[in-house]
C-alpha cells in the first residue's frame, strides 16, 4: 500500500482565496472515497491536467487532510494566544471584582474563580434582563403550566415533581456521551490527541473551527473515517474544554459554522455535538450578551437548542 502511494503521479491542489499550491502523490487523495478517486482519475480535465482548483479549503485544512490520508490522523490546529498589555488589563479590571487585588497579575489570571470566596454585588435593575439558564427555563416552564389550574396546590407539585433533572445533569450527560457512536478508524496516538488544559487566554476557535472544517470536507467527499475521527477529538476536546467567560465568543463561532455548512435533514452529528455542548454550558453561556444576540437571529440553532432544553423541563 505505501509503496502504491509513494510510487504514484503528483496531483496539485490550489488552494484558498490566495491559491497556494500544495502537491501530494495522487494514490493518497484517490484512495479515500470513490468521488475523491474519480477526480484523480476520472476523465474530466482536472484529471488530466493533474491540478485542481479547491478555493472553499485553506492550506492548513487541506494539510491536515494530507496528513490523514498518509497516516490515518491528523494534528490539531493550536490555539492562538490573546495576551496583550490591553487585554492583560482588561482581565485584571473584568477579574477584580472576584480576586484578591493583592496577588499578582499572573496568579490572578490563572487562579479559578471558585476559589475566592466574596462574589461581586451586583444592584438590581428595572431592565435588566432574565439570565438564560436551567434555573430560569425551568422557571419559565413551571410558569407557563401551573397557570392552569391555580386553585390546586398539587397541580404545581405535580409540575415541579415533573422536572426530573439539574443543571448538572445537561453536563453530566454530555460528559458520558460516546462520540461518535459509529466508530471507525484506530485509537488516535498520543501525539494527536486533543489538545487540554487551556487558559484563558488562549483562543480556541482555531481547534474547533479546524476540526469543524475536517468534518465538514469528509462529508463533502464521503470519507466516512476522517468525518468520524473529527467528531471524536472534537468531543473530546469540548470535554476536557474550561469555558472561561472570555472564550464564550470561541464556542459561538463554532456554532455559527457547523451551522452554515452543514445539513439540517438528516440531523448532522456535528449539529447534535454541538448544541449539546452548549446546553451542558448554560450557566456560563446563558449570561453572556453575544449568545443572547445569537438567539435573537433565530434559525435552525435556536430550535434544536430549545429541544435539547425542554428535555430536562418537561
Amino acid at each position: 500500500m505505501h509503496e502504491e502511494i509513494f510510487t504514484s503521479e503528483l496531483f496539485t491542489f490550489v488552494l484558498g482565496h490566495d491559491k497556494k499550491e500544495v502537491t501530494i502523490h495522487s494514490e493518497a487523495i484517490a484512495r479515500l472515497s470513490h468521488s475523491l478517486n474519480a477526480m484523480i482519475r476520472g476523465p474530466m480535465r482536472e484529471s488530466q491536467e493533474k491540478i485542481v482548483v479547491w478555493d472553499d479549503v485553506e492550506a492548513g485544512d487541506f494539510i491536515r487532510l494530507s496528513q490523514f490520508a498518509y497516516c490515518g490522523d491528523y494534528s490539531p490546529a493550536k490555539p492562538q494566544s490573546t495576551a496583550s498589555v490591553a487585554e492583560e488589563s482588561e482581565v485584571q479590571q473584568e477579574d477584580s471584582k472576584g480576586l484578591d487585588a493583592t496577588l499578582p497579575l499572573e496568579e490572578a489570571v490563572d487562579a479559578p474563580l471558585e476559589e475566592f470566596a466574596v462574589p461581586p454585588i451586583e444592584e438590581p435593575t428595572a431592565a435588566s434582563e432574565p439570565e438564560i439558564s436551567y434555573e430560569w427555563a425551568r422557571t419559565q416552564w413551571i410558569s407557563s403550566h401551573s397557570h392552569r389550574d391555580p386553585p390546586k396546590k398539587k397541580s404545581k407539585n405535580r409540575v415541579l415533581e415533573s422536572v426530573p433533572r439539574t443543571k448538572d445533569a445537561l453536563k453530566t450527560e454530555f460528559q458520558s456521551k460516546v462520540f461518535p457512536e459509529d466508530r471507525t478508524w484506530n485509537t488516535p496516538s498520543d501525539l494527536y490527541e486533543p489538545v487540554a488544559l487551556n487558559l484563558r487566554e488562549e483562543d480556541f476557535t482555531p481547534v474547533f473551527l479546524g476540526h469543524a472544517r475536517l468534518y465538514v470536507l469528509g462529508s463533502k467527499y464521503i470519507i466516512k473515517n476522517l468525518t468520524s475521527l473529527a467528531l471524536h477529538k472534537l468531543y473530546q476536546t469540548l470535554k476536557m474544554f474550561k469555558l472561561y467567560k472570555r472564550r464564550i465568543n470561541d464556542v459561538i463561532e463554532l456554532v455559527r459554522y457547523t451551522y452554515a455548512n452543514t445539513s439540517e435533514s438528516p440531523k448532522d452529528a456535528l449539529r447534535t455535538l454541538v448544541k449539546d455542548y452548549v446546553a451542558a454550558e448554560i450557566d456560563v453561556v446563558g449570561k453572556s450578551t453575544k449568545f443572547k444576540s445569537l438567539l435573537a437571529e433565530g434559525g435552525e440553532f435556536v430550535v434544536d437548542f430549545w429541544e435539547t432544553m425542554s428535555k430536562h423541563i418537561s
